[in-house]
């Protein structure tokens, strides 16, 4: 069974999935099996195959999927989201600033559907999905800084590297921020699953994780993933994943040597400067420059002041979207972010998962507040939908 991964289980919470659409749950699993696997090389960031996987899941499981009932926040929500993408690409290609092609929108209409449905659908099954995703980002995000790492002509660090998956050159600041993603799925796994196996994999990842994280000079992953901790693991936890982590990290640190080793450093030195002088980055003029030109732009069109920093983006969503489909888009997400608010709002967060999926719907939104998303790494918004409709999370344990 696709459920029964190896050392998920433990005697807090034992996955039972229950397939009350189908009365064949083993010819059922195979699809499953291409749609997790869609999951996984959408972690990956290759848009173009996990669509055509999932399609192949929806295909062959259409009946199932058709006579499945959801409910009216579901239908709203995929309605947002439709009328979102819609609006930006209609108001893109009048504004002579479309985002993304035909091909594109259909495949981020698609991957957003089939991620917030399956979830919907099946809570249990919706946390299989998210660790899946997860894991996805992981190694994208490892092999590419392990790839730019080891090139020798030192091109590659903080605002650029190379994505050997894609095969082109990528912006810095959306890997590290993905790096996130991974390291809350390792609080997941050394909460609810204990084996030796899952300690051993989390304090890998977790070392894997922070060398990267190091390496790329992610700011905004140091603060959401300290912050996470705190929220979600009990002290004692806390100081066994920082000792853990400090310890490998320190030594992987030490035993570099030659360029590597100057390389590491240099890292070191670059993001605790990044700290110190938080003030002085751009993020901030662009912040303001974008909320002034909202009010002035009911159809979006504006552009940022090349004068303050010179980039295409304003690094935040909800600027982004206003300046590529005007008022009616940024409303439209406002509405969506209200949606996936209610749970918390109406006190219905019925399990400690949910309180989980709430931080880390909270760290989406961080991430997205500070980074390029609907033009850059649309995975992260995939994620804030995935993670929000587990939120309210109700069956027995």
């Amino acid at each position: 069974m696709i459920f029964n991964i190896v050392g998920l289980q433990s005697r807090k919470w034992k996955i039972k999935p229950e397939y009350k659409y189908c009365d064949n749950s083993e010819i059922l699993t195979v699809f499953d099996n291409y749609y997790l696997l869609s999951v996984f090389i959408l972690g990956l960031g290759l848009y173009k195959f996990s669509f055509i996987l999932l399609a192949v899941y929806y295909i062959t499981t259409f009946y199932n999927t058709l006579i499945m009932k959801h409910s009216n926040t579901f239908w709203f929500r995929i309605f947002l989201i439709n009328t979102l993408l819609l609006v930006i690409f209609i108001l893109g290609y009048f504004n002579k600033n479309q985002p993304f092609n035909f091909t594109i929108l259909l495949i981020y209409l698609s991957l957003s559907f089939g991620i917030i449905e399956q979830a919907d659908r099946d809570k249990k099954k919706g946390i299989i999905v998210f660790i899946t995703f997860s894991l996805g980002m992981f190694l994208s995000t490892g092999v590419t800084c392990l790839y730019s790492f080891q090139n020798k002509t030192g091109a590659f660090g903080y605002g650029l590297l190379f994505d050997p998956l894609l095969g082109m050159e990528v912006n810095s600041p959306s890997y590290s921020n993905s790096l996130i993603f991974p390291f809350i799925t390792g609080i997941l796994l050394i909460k609810y699953y204990r084996t030796f196996l899952i300690k051993v994999f989390v304090s890998a990842m977790y070392c894997i994780i922070i060398i990267s994280a190091i390496y790329l000079g992610g700011r905004a992953f140091f603060i959401v993933a300290f912050l996470s901790l705190l929220f979600l693991l009990n002290k004692k936890q806390l100081i066994l994943v920082l000792f853990v982590v400090l310890f490998v990290s320190i030594g992987l640190l030490v035993s570099q040597s030659g360029r590597n080793n100057l390389v590491f450093l240099n890292s070191v030195d670059f993001i605790i400067n990044r700290f110190v002088n938080w003030q002085d980055t751009g993020r901030g003029l662009l912040f303001k420059d974008g909320m002034l030109k909202i009010f002035i732009s009911p159809i979006g069109g504006f552009t940022v002041n090349n004068d303050l920093i010179r980039t295409k983006w304003f690094h935040n969503l909800w600027i982004d979207v206003a300046r590529l489909g005007g008022w009616f888009a940024l409303v439209d997400l406002l509405l969506l972010n209200l949606s996936f608010m209610m749970p918390v709002v109406n006190k219905r967060i019925n399990h400690p998962l949910g309180k989980y999926f709430y931080i880390l719907s909270i760290a989406t939104l961080a991430i997205m507040f500070q980074d390029v998303i609907i033009e850059g790494n649309f995975r992260v918004f995939l994620m804030y939908v995935l993670s929000s409709t587990l939120i309210n999370i109700d069956y027995d344990i």
